[in-house]
């Protein structure tokens, strides 16, 4: 009993360790672009809840995403900030202090991604062999969730709720606790406030229901008596789904015109964006998920599919959510990266357990073995952490608009005389205007210069075929007028290194975070930037 009390604070002293440093890796480099706001889709969630304050009301009014469950944080946290330290409302001092609530919607994303790795630990504490320290491991410093942890944007917040999900849904149906079910609906409710593919996470309840049911039904139940109350009770929770949702945020059904509409749209092609069909989306956020994990976390994939498949267990079943996430997400004509953060869940938990898996295997073999296995995953978190370290380096970095703009201020180009595309100084934080009209430019005297920007110049460039018109613009603005300053990004050239492995890029990494790191001020990130003077 002592040597199990003694190994559980063991566990939970490294969970301390993994979960600070988890943190610092999240927080770090949060101040990115400021004091220019250049994240194209943070303003989706923090001026939402700023117009709630502004109004004095609980709904907000977003429906894109729809973020919900981030607008009602940021509402909350921006509130009792500004009451504390400016006595008033969120909404009255948001833009003489604008950086200080953004960095207050990045901790706060920060901090949910942190709390991801806690999670990923008591998931896997309900296995045997136990991976919790494996899956905190992999889950802290996993790239995509310590860059996304930065931003204030849906992905960390659904890769939180999907967790959670795992998490009692397993316990349902390993203890059979009734309130639990009641629990996992809330919990698919709020993925889905989030952002809609979380109605994907309605399978959960879906499958706790119907597990639970078959495990303890009696030999002498018809297969259509068993069907029958299934049905009933998966309508029973598909309706609770619903009331949560209306409980929550009613706005979602009393606007349904504008839900409906935000679903289109934000379903629909991107001017720029290549269309790759459904396996073709597949693919994409397959390779964009061995980009990042290397070549041994594959290996420990395998090794845990193996594990999976040897010993049949129902509480599995949930691990590949990820996987259905993905098959049904790829239908969507988009693909982002960030689209394929709760996908991961997927692969990182069965590696989790391929790595505690292939410890007790090789122990059992050889006492001697275990270092073997605990190389092949320090190798695997090397590849993690490299590339963390490096994604906190970049966005430490001068950003390209800033710079853009300290020139703009020493020559005295204003947003008065200048005409300018997105993701340009005067227009950061977003791709619009995508055109800027040469003859409309040159035929007023108003404006003596003309800004464009590689965030918006580069969708047209990568589609010629389709956008010759748009690049022809572009081309023209080249030939006729002067270019008077280009800043480009700069990056160490090691970081350049495309390989596929990526415990091969570790050295690379490493080096590239170093010099980032010690010479700041020579490298910088973001668009291309061209400004012309007449």
């Amino acid at each position: 009993m002592n040597s199990i009390d003694k190994k559980d604070k063991q566990r939970v002293t490294i969970l301390i360790i993994i979960v600070i440093l988890s943190f610092l890796l999240r927080i770090t480099g949060n101040n990115f672009g400021l004091p220019l706001w250049v994240h194209p889709d943070e303003d989706v969630v923090l001026l939402p809840a700023v117009h709630m304050a502004e109004n004095a009301t609980l709904i907000p009014d977003e429906y894109r995403r729809p973020n919900h469950i981030s607008i009602f944080f940021n509402f909350f946290v921006d509130n009792i900030v500004s009451l504390i330290f400016y006595k008033s409302r969120a909404h009255i001092v948001f833009q003489t202090h604008l950086s200080l609530f953004i960095i207050i919607g990045r901790t706060i994303s920060a901090i949910i991604g942190t709390f991801c790795v806690v999670v990923a630990y008591f998931i896997g504490r309900e296995f045997l062999p136990d991976f919790s320290i494996p899956a905190a491991l992999c889950f802290a410093f996993f790239p995509p969730f310590v860059e996304h942890s930065h931003y204030i944007t849906p992905e960390i917040v659904n890769l939180f709720f999907t967790l959670l999900l795992i998490l009692f849904s397993i316990r349902y149906i390993k203890r059979n606790d009734q309130r639990l079910p009641y629990f996992v609906i809330l919990l698919s409710a709020l993925n889905t406030l989030e952002k809609y593919p979380g109605l994907i996470s309605f399978v959960f309840p879906v499958l706790c229901i119907t597990i639970v049911e078959f495990k303890n039904r009696n030999n002498h139940t018809g297969m259509k008596k068993i069907l029958q109350r299934l049905f009933i009770k998966w309508i029973q929770s598909f309706l609770l789904f619903l009331f949560f949702m209306y409980i929550i945020s009613p706005s979602i059904f009393l606007n349904f015109r504008r839900t409906f509409k935000a679903l289109v749209s934000e379903s629909g092609a991107h001017m720029g964006m290549p269309i790759l069909g459904w396996f073709g989306n597949i693919k994409y956020y397959v390779s964009m998920y061995q980009q990042f994990a290397g070549f041994f976390c594959l290996v420990f994939l395998f090794a845990g599919l193996f594990f999976i498949i040897k010993n049949r267990n129902a509480k599995f079943v949930f691990m590949f959510y990820g996987a259905l996430y993905c098959l049904l997400l790829s239908v969507v004509i988009l693909h982002w990266e960030r689209w394929a953060v709760p996908m991961y869940t997927t692969p990182l938990l069965i590696s989790s357990l391929g790595i505690a898996y292939v410890y007790e295997y090789f122990k059992h073999i050889n006492k001697y073995l275990k270092y073997v296995a605990i190389f092949l995953t320090s190798l695997l978190l090397a590849a993690f952490i490299s590339q963390s370290l490096y994604s906190d380096a970049k966005l430490r970095a001068p950003h390209t608009n800033m710079l853009a703009l300290t020139y703009c201020k020493e020559h005295g180009i204003t947003e008065n005389n200048s005409m300018y595309s997105g993701y340009t100084p005067f227009r950061p934080d977003s791709p619009l205007p995508l055109l800027v009209d040469y003859d409309r430019f040159y035929s007023t005297p108003q404006y003596q210069y003309l800004m464009i920007s590689s965030g918006v110049y580069q969708r047209f460039y990568n589609n010629k075929k389709l956008y010759h018109k748009e690049i022809a613009s572009y081309d023209k603005i080249r030939s006729n007028l002067r270019c008077i300053k280009k800043i480009e990004p700069r990056i160490p050239l090691s970081s350049l290194y495309k390989g596929r492995i990526a415990e091969l890029r570790i050295p690379f990494y490493i080096n590239s975070f170093i010099k980032m790191i010690l010479e700041r001020t020579m490298y910088c990130v973001g668009p291309t930037i061209e400004i012309y003077e007449k």
